[in-house]
């Protein structure tokens, strides 16, 4: 069996092309367990004929998500300005109510806890089919991508069932922690993320 132990600096599973920017993500099946994981870091020739691929520093994958999320974000506000335009601007006016926040179809008490209970079971679920807290952070992006592209060109409840998986990432990177970045964060003197983590700080 390969080492697949990343060094402290590269996302676990995740190789680049330097020419073309093609991208390949490694995942590891564990039969005995059923779990799965991140796969190795060792050079291979890219798919193109361009040249190696080489591992992804967590540097460049941060560079590279913030860089979707920019692009996505520009889809978006123009999405939004050009539906602010369509508005009556009777509908646009300031100081509006409770009753007039209702009636423009904003969340009530219900809805929101009606999310929130998604987000609690899918994350019981996730956790119980993907235990473990390795490369958590990538997961979020990942998932936070598929939300942006669900806001963008998908139904309504594709962008339900994405924004309630971004949220349960986001929590499992708070309560879980990361471990594909602990050694990252104790070079830079940064204190662990996660329950258990903190616990055993404290302790």
């Amino acid at each position: 069996m390969s080492d697949t132990t990343a060094a402290p600096d590269v996302v676990p599973g995740r190789m680049r092309c330097a020419k073309c920017q093609f991208e390949l993500t490694r995942v590891t099946l564990y039969v005995n367990t059923g779990e799965a994981g991140a796969g190795g870091n060792e050079t291979e020739p890219c798919p193109n004929g361009c040249g190696p691929l080489w591992p992804v520093t967590w540097e460049q994958e941060a560079r590279s998500c913030w860089k979707t999320s920019e692009a996505l974000f520009d889809r978006a506000k123009a999405a939004e300005d050009a539906l602010e335009a369509l508005r009556a601007p009777g509908l646009r006016a300031v100081g509006a109510t409770t009753a007039d926040a209702t009636d423009a179809g904003l969340p009530a008490d219900a809805d929101v806890d009606a999310f929130l209970s998604d987000v609690r079971a899918e994350l019981v679920r996730a956790r119980a089919k993907f235990p473990g807290d390795r490369i958590m952070t990538v997961a979020l992006a990942e998932e936070f991508g598929e939300l942006c592209k669900a806001v963008l060109d998908e139904p309504a409840a594709n962008v339900r069932k994405e924004a309630v998986q971004t949220a349960v990432m986001a929590a499992r990177v708070v309560l879980d922690g990361d471990g594909s970045v602990r050694e990252w964060r104790a070079l830079k003197g940064l204190d662990p993320i996660g329950t258990t983590a903190t616990k055993e700080q404290q302790s």
